[in-house]
């Protein structure tokens, strides 16, 4: 009897093929988000990364709708009476449109725009200058920051990085922070957050002297990366407006993007086609398949201790 043939074996029917293709296209089609957001996470095993960059407002502090606020409060008595009871009807949140051009833009730039909006759309006939509003702001958040709270995972996240150990058992995962925020607004941010805070090495605000053009320049990162002894190309960046992703993409940094929920499927997609990795929330992070080959979470007796607010500024 002749042996079957090895071709002969391995031959499928042409409806067991059809079958396999038409999973696989039901799999395109109702996974689209896991495959994109994963598709560009690196192997643990060809890449190890050495360090972590945040950004604060809106990636590790819910200071979105503070913020907004704090917008209402300081032009309240320039508005049309139309414009305040739009303010109203949205609990005193600025407009979506309006509000995602202004994500991780430093004051002076979001500032403008939104200077700019409120004579065009809510009837001030003369708004202030850039500088008034941006003091009366500030003066107006400070007020408010002790309400404030972490978004969703960052204490847990930070302290997970924070605890983890490098290759030679000695070395803890560097951290920065880099802001658009200004300093004194980030000392007033950080008062109600302080064990967060206090695992950070370095920050870097967007006022500091060594930045020459803010996000979605890569200054910042370039700059926090440095601060931190590392090479940017060996950081990961958590960022949640498009400036600052396009700022760690430009630095050479591996970029985790967290988007506001509000942002359309469509602008969700030039996230994915912007970042590395694009997240829900921080508790989503694959904190083991990016660190987990280089490092282990430390012993209790062993973690590490929180820097004082005098070593951040460094």
């Amino acid at each position: 009897m002749k042996p079957a043939s090895c071709t002969a074996s391995f031959r499928l029917p042409l409806q067991s093929l059809f079958r396999y293709f038409l999973q696989l296209i039901l799999l395109l089609f109702l996974a689209p988000q896991s495959i994109l957001a994963f598709s560009t996470m690196p192997s643990s095993s060809t890449k190890q990364f050495k360090g972590v960059l945040f950004d604060m407002d809106g990636t590790l502090l819910d200071t979105e709708p503070l913020g907004c606020k704090a917008v209402y409060l300081t032009l309240q008595d320039k508005l049309s009476a139309e414009a305040l009871a739009a303010f109203e009807d949205r609990h005193q949140l600025m407009e979506w449109e309006l509000k995602q051009k202004t994500l991780g833009l430093p004051g002076p730039a979001w500032a403008k725009i939104v200077l700019e909006w409120s004579h065009k759309y809510w009837g001030v006939p003369s708004p202030p200058s850039v500088e008034e509003f941006l003091k009366r702001h500030e003066e107006i958040m400070f007020e408010y920051i002790g309400t404030v709270e972490a978004c969703q995972g960052a204490d847990e996240l930070v302290q997970q990085l924070a605890n983890l150990q490098l290759t030679d058992a000695k070395t803890k995962l560097p951290m920065a922070i880099a802001t658009s925020s200004y300093s004194t607004s980030v000392t007033e941010k950080r008062k109600h957050h302080e064990e967060m805070f206090s695992y950070f090495d370095t920050i870097v605000t967007g006022d500091d002297p060594a930045l020459k053009h803010g996000k979605p320049s890569p200054d910042i990162y370039l700059e926090a990366a440095r601060r931190i002894g590392l090479n940017p190309k060996d950081c990961v960046v958590f960022e949640d407006g498009m400036p600052g992703v396009q700022a760690g993409k430009a630095a050479g940094c591996f970029v985790v993007a967290i988007p506001d929920p509000r942002f359309t499927d469509d602008e969700r997609k030039i996230f994915e086609q912007t970042a590395d990795l694009v997240l829900e929330n921080l508790s989503q992070f694959p904190v083991a398949s990016m660190f987990g080959a280089a490092g282990s979470t430390s012993s209790p007796q062993s973690q590490q201790e929180p820097q004082s607010q005098e070593s951040l500024s460094q």
